[in-house]
């Protein structure tokens, strides 16, 4: 009876507009509220509202910024007369038999559109408000109570969310939902068994799993800096990871040969995007900490005894301290134009203490093949004259050499930032716990010294260092 009174109540113009025009093909991909100019025919904006508070051309839609306020207080009317009505429908489908509430559920439909239409306009000019997130929540359970249509639905979801971040990129109830979707997406390529045991079912999962990622990389190409895009990413990877191990354990190693080879590989690409974007994005800090969240995940990955490396023939640990040099090595040449951002400098130091971790074994899982100690030491020693003397002998002669390329500035930062790193990644050093594999540090340890009464009077370092000073020194 209450749907029913429901259905006489006619859909307000602007939401049943602008729900049209979401729907309609070509559905629009890009979003903007801005000051749109429409030529009238009978002149006022009044007697033309809502038609002209929206235009739409092709794929891009546009809402009227001087109507803002007006359509925000229609759509908020129209969802709060829903709201009410639709959660106590929702509470009364607990009252019946699984059969009974899928027919209650059907006789519910026109009033879980009404909502979704309402919370859809809603959002796209409110996009922090949580209580319409979660309504929706409700209304994605309802629509998705049929299995058989459950993807399709998530995938719409996706869909008008990203319509949405192309307007508002970093409201955080928006990313906490598309989480929520994602992983309810994800989790359907392993039923009705629990487990993906076909190399189409996994190569299906990351298909879906790079569109996600390419998402996350527009948002962040268009607005830069965006914490949220990476959150989101991180959480991609590692829901990709842990799909992959709980399908180990649900069905056997056997079961995932074709997982772990796509699994490595895509992490493998993640890693490997990090210092061309660092490069173009020298200030992106969300960049650098994924970079090395997602290198850790490849290297715990592959340091598992039912990992996988790629087609490397080295021993699990080797692999991994190669890998790392290689990155390390690779860095460096991003300090010839960028050695006064900070950031690379963190890329630097999360990649050094990743190193250090394997050394340590902090990173194993298992019954790994232990590093032969001849490869582990020499690895070692290396990083060691790379991370600590190369750099405290040599940085300074670099920039007296590129005197022209830098400003005092800039190369105020540069020595703040080496001066930082090079104390920090000495410290993880000593307190690293394989002193046999470490082997003798003295060569480092003068270096070091004499940095530090360098740096006694240098005042471009800034306090915190000086601060940290004499702990080290005592430590030596």
């Amino acid at each position: 009876q209450k749907t029913e009174k429901m259905s006489m109540h006619p859909q307000p113009e602007p939401v049943s507009v602008l729900a049209h025009l979401v729907k309609e093909e070509p559905k629009p991909t890009g979003l903007e509220i801005a000051i749109l100019h429409i030529e009238e025919d009978n002149g006022g904006d009044l007697d033309t509202y809502p038609t002209n508070a929206f235009a739409k051309v092709g794929v891009h839609l546009g809402i009227n910024g001087s109507d803002l306020p007006r359509l925000a207080r229609d759509f908020q009317r129209e969802y709060k007369s829903l709201r009410s009505l639709f959660k106590a429908e929702d509470y009364c489908m607990l009252d019946h038999t699984e059969e009974g509430a899928d027919l209650y559920r059907e006789n519910l439909r026109p009033l879980i559109t009404r909502i979704r239409d309402a919370t859809t306009c809603l959002l796209l000019v409110c996009p922090d408000n949580s209580t319409a997130w979660a309504d929706r929540r409700r209304v994605v359970l309802n629509l998705t109570a049929d299995e058989n249509h459950a993807v399709g639905i998530y995938k719409e979801e996706l869909t008008f969310i990203n319509l949405l971040f192309t307007q508002h990129s970093k409201a955080p109830s928006s990313w906490a939902y598309r989480k929520w979707i994602f992983g309810r997406l994800i989790d359907q390529f392993s039923k009705p068994h629990g487990v993906i045991d076909t190399e189409h079912q996994w190569t299906e999962l990351f298909e879906r799993i790079k569109e996600e990622v390419r998402v996350c990389i527009s948002v962040a190409e268009h607005f830069p800096k965006n914490y949220y895009s990476w959150t989101h990413r991180n959480f991609v990877s590692r829901l990709a990871y842990q799909t992959w191990s709980t399908n180990v354990l649900n069905a056997g190693t056997g079961a995932s040969n074709s997982g772990s080879h796509l699994l490595f590989n895509f992490l493998e690409d993640e890693v490997n995007r990090i210092e061309p974007w660092l490069m173009n994005h020298v200030s992106d800090h969300s960049a650098a900490h994924y970079g090395a969240e997602v290198l850790g995940l490849l290297l715990t990955f592959g340091l598992r005894d039912d990992g996988y490396t790629g087609d490397t023939s080295l021993p699990a640990q080797e692999w991994g301290l190669s890998l790392i040099g290689n990155i390390l090595a690779s860095s460096r040449t991003a300090f010839e134009h960028f050695q006064f951002h900070e950031v690379i400098w963190i890329w630097r130091r999360l990649c050094g203490c990743l190193f250090l971790k394997i050394i340590d074994g902090k990173l194993r899982q298992g019954a790994v093949t232990k590093v032969s100690s001849s490869y582990s030491r020499a690895a070692a020693q290396e990083f060691t004259k790379n991370e600590v003397i190369d750099l405290t002998e040599n940085f300074n002669k670099q920039l007296e050499l590129s005197k022209s390329c830098f400003t005092e500035d800039e190369k105020r930062l540069a020595r703040k930032h080496s001066a930082a790193y090079s104390l920090w990644i000495f410290r993880q050093i000593v307190l690293c716990q394989c002193k046999d594999v470490i082997g003798d540090l003295s060569e480092a340890q003068g270096h070091v010294h004499k940095l530090i009464s360098a740096m006694h009077d240098d005042e471009t370092i800034v306090h915190n260092i000086r601060v940290y000073l004499p702990a080290l020194t005592k430590s030596l």
